[in-house]
């Protein structure tokens, strides 16, 4: 199946997301859980947690949310959404397959380190948190192999002496990537995210851009 065109967003001078969603009280409460899981995990969280940082009361909490998991799948939903859009919006006016997937890493990056906590229950605890996180995140794996595959499809028409890709090969890029980066979070490397750019741009040229060895 070929992999869907990517509609490009236009450009708009915003604040952070966590700026945006802290305007309202359910974005304080998005924003809160993300903290207190990145702070003690997902399964040591409780509701008690996430209104004490957020500062709004038991009511509040349970007018927006039935309970913990669903208040910790929209942080997730939140910055799963935000990090795709910045993505999508970093692309726009590019044209060499090249600067594409510089940008695309470069603002993924720049994005998860612009608030480690997020990125920490973005990446790391929502393994705990249940089968619907897991679903999401197999969404969120499943769109990104699908940009990876649009990329492979404009390098090829640029060089059809490139191979193709099957889903496989896609499919250990995403996971590479995603071990790379967690394994840098987990670390807690005083270096930024975005260093590890040129090398993963690296990886993902050697594995969309290899030449068919039988050509």
């Amino acid at each position: 199946m070929p992999a869907p065109k990517i509609e490009v967003l236009p450009r708009r001078p915003h604040a952070s997301v966590r700026e945006e969603l802290r305007a309202s009280q359910r974005g304080r409460l998005i924003c809160a859980i993300a903290d207190a899981v990145a702070a003690k995990g997902y399964a040591a969280t409780s509701v008690a947690d996430v209104i004490a940082l957020a500062g709004v009361s038991r009511k509040t909490f349970y007018e927006h949310f039935a309970g913990k998991e669903e208040c910790f799948l929209a942080a997730y939903d939140s910055g799963a959404q935000a990090i795709y859009d910045a993505m999508v919006e970093a692309i726009h006016g590019l044209s060499r397959w090249e600067d594409i997937l510089a940008s695309v890493l470069t603002t993924w990056l720049a994005f998860l380190q612009a608030d480690l906590a997020f990125t920490r229950a973005y990446m790391v605890e929502f393994w705990a948190a249940g089968d619907a996180a897991r679903e999401r995140w197999k969404e969120r794996r499943d769109r990104t192999a699908n940009l990876l595959k649009l990329l492979h499809e404009q390098i090829r028409a640029q060089d059809p002496a490139v191979a193709e890709v099957s889903d496989t090969l896609v499919a250990a890029v995403v996971g590479g990537i995603n071990r790379v980066v967690i394994s840098h979070v987990l670390a807690e490397d005083d270096a930024p995210l975005t260093t590890l750019a040129p090398e993963l741009e690296r990886f993902v040229t050697m594995v969309l851009a290899a030449r068919d060895a039988r050509g």
